[in-house]
């Protein structure tokens, strides 16, 4: 028999879970301001690590113009459940297919604190 999970685990555990979780899926994971820069990346496909990319807009980061940017994320904000979507991104010159889901995240009051993005290399499929 399993023992029951602490239901307070997860608050005890705080950011130590949040990383465990998101290293360990073979997915990609990021979380973006509301202002569309990129606060947090799992891993990446290419030679650099994630800190080379958090920090940087998006925009710098994948090929649509700023305002597509702008109204995917306010979508992704305004919308309950995830928006999904398929963009090229090039990593270390070479132009992969991904597809996204985005999950608007807003704190306790409602208010909008950021996208959460999963990502799939779908370039193969």
């Amino acid at each position: 028999m399993m023992p029951a999970i602490e239901p307070d685990l997860p608050a005890r555990a705080g950011d130590a879970l949040w990383r465990a979780l998101v290293d360990s899926v073979p997915y990609y994971v990021a979380l973006v301001s509301t202002e569309g820069r990129l606060i947090y990346l799992n891993h990446t496909k290419g030679a650099n690590p994630p800190s080379v990319y958090t920090g940087r807009q998006v925009t710098d980061l994948v090929p649509i113009p700023a305002q597509r940017a702008a109204e995917i994320l306010s979508q992704a904000l305004a919308t309950p459940g995830p928006e999904e979507l398929e963009i090229p991104i090039t990593v270390d010159g070479n132009t992969r297919w991904f597809r996204l889901l985005l999950n608007g995240i807003r704190d306790r009051e409602g208010q909008p604190l950021g996208v959460l993005v999963v990502g799939q290399d779908v370039t193969e499929q």
